[in-house]
């Protein structure tokens, strides 16, 4: 029995230091863009769900956190790196106020966070932007943010010219968790604004129905 007490507890020691170390290694998440135009059961609804295996979460208080989804590889994110022939995904979600009931409306039609997605085709460029609800599912106590949004709305604010968007106005669910990885939320931040920074606003004749702009700058550490 000592002997089996002894390996029990080295399986034990052991398993925690088999884990990957990387900060920003993925634990659960999902994020999907629906499109709105077609009825819910239609067989053709477009549907974007990109694989987004790299996250980084920064923030400064339990109010205010930026996570940062991407399916792109770690050269693809240089800022310098040429945007031709890539294909993939950055996800930037900000949280601007942490919902406490009887303080906040605790509702899918509540805005607690803004989302910006940029769509990489073949080296074209595309946003969609809008926001929605975002549940925090986790405390800041482990160094991890978990939340969920349901029924988010986003539409295509920006593209290059040769851009097909194929959602039109599009509806957000998303799951993520994420670990505390300021460095990788820089990288990816400056990725994702230096793409902005080039592709052209989409002019649209109702200024009032432009989704709101997500906060461009990561929070502090």
């Amino acid at each position: 029995m000592p002997r089996a007490r002894t390996l029990l507890g080295l399986v034990f020691i052991l398993l925690p230091l088999a884990l990957p170390l990387t900060g920003c290694m993925v634990l659960q998440t999902s994020f999907r863009l629906t499109s709105e135009d077609a009825a819910p059961d239609a067989p053709n609804r477009a549907t974007l769900a990109p694989d987004l295996r790299t996250t980084a979460a920064v923030w400064q208080d339990t109010n205010t956190v930026d996570l940062y989804l991407t399916d792109l590889p770690r050269a693809a994110l240089d800022p310098t790196a040429p945007l031709d022939g890539i294909t993939g995904n950055i996800v930037h979600i900000h949280m601007f106020l942490a919902p406490r009931a009887g303080r906040t409306p605790i509702e899918d039609t509540a805005q607690t966070a803004t989302v910006r997605h940029l769509v990489l085709s073949r080296g074209l460029a595309g946003v969609y932007a809008g926001g929605g609800f975002l549940q925090p599912r986790t405390s800041f106590a482990r160094d991890r943010f978990a939340g969920t949004m349901n029924a988010g709305t986003a539409r295509l604010i920006a593209a290059d010219p040769g851009f097909v968007d194929a959602l039109g106005p599009a509806r957000i669910d998303t799951e993520v968790l994420a670990r505390r990885d300021p460095r990788t939320a820089r990288l990816i931040a400056a990725r994702l604004e230096t793409i902005l920074a080039r592709t052209p606003r989409i002019e649209r004749d109702d200024p009032e129905q432009e989704p709101p702009a997500a906060d461009a700058s990561p929070a502090s550490p």
